[in-house]
């Protein structure tokens, strides 16, 4: 079932697709709207040095003073 193309997330960076160039294309070339353009093309999960699969995790901690 699609959904409508105004609520579209990529399912694997959570990356909003609104225009029909923000989403993927599976390997026959139809748009996939699963999965945004940086994340899925031609059928295949494209991998720009990160997990594939995974959303990044936020760093979350105590800052570190530095004496100048």
């Amino acid at each position: 079932m699609m959904k409508a193309l105004a609520s579209n997330i990529c399912e694997n960076c959570g990356r909003p697709m609104h225009h029909l160039y923000d989403f993927g294309t599976n390997k026959d070339g139809t748009i996939n709207t699963e999965y945004c353009h940086s994340c899925y093309v031609r059928g295949k999960f494209v991998n720009h040095g990160k997990a594939v699969g995974r959303r990044p995790r936020k760093k979350v901690g105590k800052k570190r003073e530095v004496a100048l």
